[in-house]
């Protein structure tokens, strides 16, 4: 019996929602050694954190976010969505429409740099995002729209 290869490769990030950007910031930096990628001072400030090779975080200030310890490890957090990586751009596709099959997904593909990228939500409410790495070559058999990017890379620390 042959296995076939998944069609994700990785959960690419996870983003969240506190209400002091700089006190996470820190805290991912100091604790894990993590490195801020990116990060914006709009409305809302936000930041791109590596936490490894492959897995990022993307963080959202809101004054909002405040939420006590957890008095369980299934209380409810301040995880607003995850994304995806898909395999290949075609397996993006196949995942896509389905999504649209089970009206999950409106068929708005974002463009950003390196990715496509689009928003769906899963049968609880939960936000996802799917990606997938641009390859040479590889015309998109959809329309796109211009993602609008988080900001300028993060300035090297002192």
């Amino acid at each position: 019996m042959s296995v076939s290869p998944l069609p994700i490769t990785a959960v690419n990030h996870i983003a969240l929602t506190t209400p002091d950007l700089d006190r996470l910031a820190d805290f991912y930096e100091r604790v894990f050694g993590a490195e801020v990628l990116a990060r914006a001072e709009g409305e809302p400030r936000k930041f791109f954190i590596k936490l490894t090779a492959g897995t990022s975080l993307h963080v959202f200030e809101r004054a909002d976010a405040a939420k006590a310890a957890a008095a369980s490890a299934f209380d409810c957090g301040s995880i607003n969505h995850f994304a995806l990586e898909a395999r290949e751009p075609e397996t993006f596709v196949a995942i896509r429409n389905e999504l649209i099959a089970q009206r999950r997904v409106s068929e708005t593909v974002y463009d950003a740099p390196g990715v496509y990228t689009l928003f769906a939500t899963d049968p609880d409410g939960l936000l996802i995002e799917l990606l997938a790495h641009k390859r040479s070559g590889w015309t998109p058999p959809f329309a796109t729209e211009q993602f609008v990017p988080l900001g300028e890379p993060a300035s090297p620390g002192p």
